[in-house]
């Protein structure tokens, strides 16, 4: 019966012209006697006849064509519509089955077709195919393959190698050939996690046989003989090609009772080992930052992380010789001074990427006077900093990214703008929170970075504080590059708009903790002038968020920027629930991403609205208390581009109407 795929039915085979003629000329003489409930029971009678003999069949072909284009996002939006129409007929569940079926996922399968025996008529001729197809796909299912034993050896590997460590383990236990298998399966312990699971203490029992392959060891586990043991292996040397050990806060917990061990294994690893990144979290510090320069000569990366406050974390550099092999260091401690990181660059530097984080000002005039070899610096930074891989290879020594706090204390402006001065030529991303410079000390900031420009970056987001925002905003002006955008709290958003006037669109723009609203035909200019850009790419992402200054007028010149695809808007209380709605329809053809989260004007007809976006593949929706489950009763019709779909802090919607709303695509749903 599955077979239909190949060969569906020709609709025209059975079909009886002359019966319908006949029957329209019935209607049409019905209607002239002016017998007009005769007439619409007749109607509705051929319209089904239609839909059930010609229409379903033709989408039937359709759906079954795209899906052996390999369309399957398609071909399921098509036997779902065909569900739609007649959701008391087979035809469309044995359609949507079989493609379920045709691609390998039986179990979804046989689940329509079940929910098809349960919605189609007894007398229906179609419910004996759904049986039929119930029944052939059952069979498949239950067939067993041992793809171990009858695969060539690459392929198995290549698809153990997909299992989660704890499903390998298991694999041990299914056969002698699954466990021969298993072990000779190199890939599969590249990665290996010792942890509290019981499957842990499997792989240590195992470890003989495949230590030889580990990689990539972390230890997360405060079980004694577990760490013992790790230990042991390591400092026999046995794990010959690790090139990279963790070790998380419960592994380091009375750590200073492995000390010695601890040092041994390090150095029994220290040719191949490259990567070390380990959490003290508030236990004591055994081996400090130093006697890991000092035992681990051929390290590149260190990730060295401490919260206890009686902890000399860093340690005594003064017995290390310099480091020739880091290039990567990420620390994370109690209180980290400027003489602290003047003997860690003494000791190394060669370092490309700093981050530290827990640092008092008195680094960034360290780091400003250090060779010019750094090139990643984070600053007391919450945000994930970029690996030295975003790095495009430059023969121009300098910073080229800089991420400071995220709002907080403001760093002063006297501390960053060295930095940020020395460093302008090279800077192609810019994340500066920059506290406000005293009225006092303008003119004097004024007159030293007169010259100041960022003229190769790319992204830049700054707080817009009194005093500081000025001198940034001249930074960019001229600038025919920059891509993103972001402002914080600004103080004056006139002079940021008539700012970005002067430059080409960004593609990216933010906007954040804006409360004056007295600048709103500012920014709507700014959006008509993006809306008629020709000479160039224009604005394609906005985010606005916690803005006062926004309305409906705005949103309005947002909807002409014929460019835009991505737009968030979070808590922006002067938007009115008919300006959003006009803004939607808008843009529905064009958005392929919008969160819309905290907005209290945000009710069940905007989600009806959304259902006809054509491009839209991520959908989030958070803190909207007036939106409930009514808004997702009828399914999107967009299915086949929705990929991700987001619905949280909602308390009217459930979660059981948001999975059914979108069942006719392959889209991932999370309802926190």
């Amino acid at each position: 019966m599955l077979s239909s795929l190949d060969n569906p039915e020709n609709p025209f085979q059975h079909f009886d012209y002359s019966a319908l003629k006949e029957q329209n000329n019935l209607v049409c003489k019905l209607m002239k006697g002016k017998q007009y409930a005769e007439a619409t029971l007749l109607a509705k009678e051929s319209i089904g006849r239609t839909i059930s003999q010609i229409v379903l069949p033709l989408m039937s072909i359709q759906a079954s064509g795209l899906a052996q284009q390999g369309q399957l996002d398609a071909a399921h939006a098509c036997a779902e519509s065909m569900i739609n129409y007649a959701p008391d007929l087979a035809t469309g569940y044995v359609r949507k089955g079989a493609i379920y079926s045709f691609y390998g996922q039986q179990t979804r399968a046989i689940e329509v077709f079940n929910e098809g025996l349960k919605m189609c008529k007894v007398n229906d001729k179609q419910r004996e195919k759904l049986l039929e197809a119930k029944a052939e796909v059952t069979e498949i299912s239950q067939r067993k393959v041992d793809f171990v034993s009858q695969f060539p050896r690459e392929i198995s590997d290549a698809i153990l190698m997909l299992l989660s460590q704890e499903t390998r383990t298991e694999c041990l236990y299914v056969s002698r050939c699954w466990r021969d298998a298993m072990l000779q399966c190199k890939n599969a312990w590249r990665y290996v996690t010792l942890s509290g699971h019981p499957m842990s203490n499997v792989i240590m029992d195992i470890a003989p046989f495949v230590h030889k392959h580990f990689e990539h060891l972390t230890i997360d586990t405060k079980d004694v003989r577990m760490r013992a043991a790790c230990l042991k292996y390591l400092r026999s040397n046995q794990y010959c090609s690790i090139h990279s050990l963790t070790l998380t806060a419960s592994a380091t917990q009375n750590f200073e009772l492995f000390l010695t061990k601890f040092t041994l294994a390090l150095n029994a690893v220290k040719g191949t080992l490259s990567t070390v990144s380990i959490d003290y979290g508030y236990h004591p510090v055994a081996a400090t930052l130093a006697d890991l320069l000092m035992t681990c000569t051929n390290l590149t990366t260190l990730s060295f992380s401490a919260a206890n406050p009686r902890a000399a974390p860093l340690g005594d550099f003064s017995w290390v010789d310099e480091h020739t092999a880091l290039v990567d260091l990420q620390v994370d401690t109690v209180m980290i001074s400027g003489d602290d990181i003047k003997q860690v660059f003494e000791c190394c530097r060669r370092l490309r990427r700093l981050v530290v984080n827990n640092c008092d000002h008195s680094v960034l005039d360290v780091i400003n006077k250090m060779p010019k070899e750094l090139q990643i610096l984070g600053y007391n930074t919450d945000r994930s900093v970029p690996p030295l891989s975003s790095i495009v290879d430059s023969e121009i020594p300098g910073l080229r990214k800089i991420y400071t706090n995220d709002g907080g204390a403001a760093i002063p402006a006297g501390a960053i703008m060295p930095i940020l001065y020395n460093n302008m030529v090279t800077l192609d991303t810019v994340f500066a929170d920059i506290a406000p410079i005293p009225e006092s000390a303008v003119r004097q900031f004024d007159e030293m970075y007169y010259d100041f420009r960022l003229a190769n970056v790319k992204s830049f987001t700054f707080w817009g504080a009194k005093g500081i925002q000025p001198i940034l905003l001249r930074a960019i002006s001229g600038h025919t590059g920059l891509d993103t955008l972001s402002i914080v709290h600004s103080h004056d958003i006139k002079a940021v708009t008539a700012a970005l006037k002067e430059i080409p669109p960004v593609q990216n723009l933010r906007i954040s903790h804006v409360r004056n609203s007295r600048h709103v035909l500012r920014l709507v200019e700014l959006f008509n002038k993006y809306a008629q850009y020709q000479e160039g790419p224009s604005l394609k992402s906005i985010t606005l968020l916690q803005c006062g200054t926004v309305n409906d007028d705005i949103l309005q010149a947002l909807a002409d920027i014929p460019t835009l695809e991505q737009v968030t808007l979070t808590n922006l209380y002067n938007i009115t629930t008919h300006g959003l709605q006009v803004f939607l329809n808008k843009v529905a053809g064009r958005l392929t991403h919008l969160t819309l989260s905290e907005m209290l004007m945000v009710t069940d007809t905007h989600i009806g609205i959304l259902r006809d976006f054509k491009k839209l593949t991520t959908l989030e929706l958070d803190l909207l208390p007036n939106l409930t489950s009514h808004a997702f009763e009828t399914p999107f019709v967009n299915g086949y581009t929705l990929k991700y779909l987001r619905v949280r802090r909602c308390p009217a919607v459930g979660s059981a109407q948001i999975h059914s709303c979108v069942r006719a695509c392959s889209c991932t749903v999370s309802t926190e």
